[in-house]
Order: structure tokens, then sequence, then C-alpha cells
């Protein structure tokens, strides 16, 4: 696994053994009102809304899978 966000901590926290420096824009926030489980969920406001990472290695344009 890359990269491991169970967005659910309070904050946007890497959870991998790779420890990713995330960064989110203003529009993407946790809340509680559509959360499948844990404590909260991520929300993207609007379509701008981003977390962004530092370029890595271990990012290429290769098959990836999004879990939701």
């Amino acid at each position: 696994t890359s990269l491991l966000l169970h967005m659910d901590t309070g904050s946007f926290v890497d959870s991998s053994a790779n420890n990713v420096a995330l960064l989110s824009n203003t529009n993407v926030s946790q809340g509680t009102a559509n959360k499948k489980f844990g404590t909260s969920s991520a929300y993207f406001g609007t379509t701008s809304s981003a977390l962004k990472y530092q370029n890595s290695s271990l990012f290429t344009l290769s098959p990836f899978i999004i879990d939701t």
C-alpha cells in the first residue's frame, strides 16, 4: 500500500509505512453526515477541492485502485 487514508482521524494522515505528507485546500474537511464507518469521512466541498501530496516516486501512471 503506497497511501492509506482512513479519513476519520481529525486530519488527513497517511497511515501507510510511507508516511506521505498531504496538503488540503480550504474546501476539504471531515464530517459525520455521510460517514459509512468510523467517526467521520472526507468532504470535498467543490469541484476544485483537493488533497495534494509532494512529488513522489511512489505514484506513477500505472494502474491503481480507489476503494470507497
